[in-house]
């Protein structure tokens, strides 16, 4: 029998501007391989029309929710064979804050010009007095909509357990650049890795802040990012070789602190799932020295368990088919692995 998609998780409500994250949750088989789960194919629907459809796609879907969508409801189904809503995520799509923002100023503007057209002193006093009254409320309604965006973060700081990520790279010096269908450079790649990074963890009630280097470096990437007082630091890159046919997985670490080996191991073996790695291309775990190249980042921050993932080749055609399929699951295992490592070592960040 072939795989079939027995469940499918995905958030109840989003806001417009942030992007969802959905997953094949349950089969009718256990242990899938990596092979039969690249097969999965997903269709969205909203409000009954077809929103989006791609063909084995994977295990996991990231959704960028367009402001038009606000208002409506997206049916999300993943499927083998034929998509049925009884195996689906229903979400709601609400108008997010800078969205409504934007909306009640344009009302505003218009009450303000209603008031001023015309003589005011032929107004009434009373309905003068009502018309100031109801900018009033209009300026309450704005002042409600602004707060949940200068309250995000702190909201989010009151989470218990703490990733913080840093991107490799810089916008000006942006690293390796990837081959098609990846098709640039590890910067802007990584940006959108961390992105769905932090969408994932709010998912699961995780904290997850990214850090960058441009203007501050290797060294005050990773200060900003102790200040946050994270329980781990996950470094992103991805590597590249003058041989195009070298490809695989590797993540790096120190003895610095006594768990980031054990945190290492755990993103390296759900990198090793996703990206289907055997033989060679796990290149495993490794502990550079201090002439080689990821020991500055690994060691910059001894206080925090840190590890730098280098999921795979940019110079090599088929790892980059893979990076680019499979972005969405990757994000997820990363913060997978940062999930179990908290359960295993306790969310407060303990030498």
């Amino acid at each position: 029998m072939g795989l079939l998609v027995r469940r499918v998780e995905g958030p109840a409500i989003v806001q417009a501007g942030q992007t969802a994250m959905y997953r094949a949750a349950a089969f009718n088989i256990a242990n899938p391989s990596e092979a039969e789960l690249g097969q999965i194919s997903w269709l969205v629907r909203c409000d009954g029309d077809e929103h989006l459809a791609r063909k084995n796609h994977g295990a996991a879907l990231a959704i960028e929710i367009a402001e038009t969508l606000a208002g409506k409801t997206l049916l999300v189904m993943a499927y083998r064979n034929s998509p049925t809503p009884t195996v689906s995520a229903i979400t709601r799509v609400r108008p997010g804050p800078g969205q409504i923002l934007r909306d009640g100023l344009g009302s505003l503007r218009t009450d303000f010009a209603d008031i001023l057209s015309g003589e005011l002193a032929a107004i009434p006093d009373a309905v003068l007095a009502e018309r100031v009254e109801s900018l009033k409320f209009a300026v309450d309604d704005i002042i409600d909509a602004a707060a949940p965006l200068a309250d995000q973060d702190d909201a989010n700081d009151q989470l218990d357990r703490r990733l913080a990520v840093i991107v490799g790279h810089t916008e000006r010096q942006p690293g390796a650049r990837g081959l098609p269908p990846v098709d640039r450079h590890e910067y802007p790649y990584n940006r959108d890795i961390a992105r769905l990074m932090e969408q994932e963890a709010a998912s699961r009630g995780i904290a997850a802040r990214t850090f960058l280097r441009d203007g501050v470096g290797i060294h005050g990437a990773y200060q900003a990012a102790v200040a946050y007082d994270p329980d781990a630091i996950i470094e992103l890159h991805f590597n590249a070789f003058h041989d195009a046919a070298v490809r695989g997985t590797e993540t790096l670490c120190s003895d610095r602190h006594p768990h980031s080996e054990r945190l290492a191991a755990l993103a390296q073996a759900a990198m090793v799932r996703v990206f289907g790695r055997a033989g060679s291309t796990n290149r495993g775990v490794k502990m550079p020295t201090p002439r080689q190249s990821g020991y500055v980042n690994v060691t910059a921050a001894p206080s925090v368990p840190s590890i730098l993932v280098e999921p795979f080749f940019g110079s090599n055609g088929p790892d980059c088919e893979l990076a680019a399929a499979r972005m969405a699951d990757y994000a997820v295992a990363l913060v997978d692995s940062f999930a179990l490592f908290a359960e295993e070592t306790g969310s407060s960040n303990e030498g």
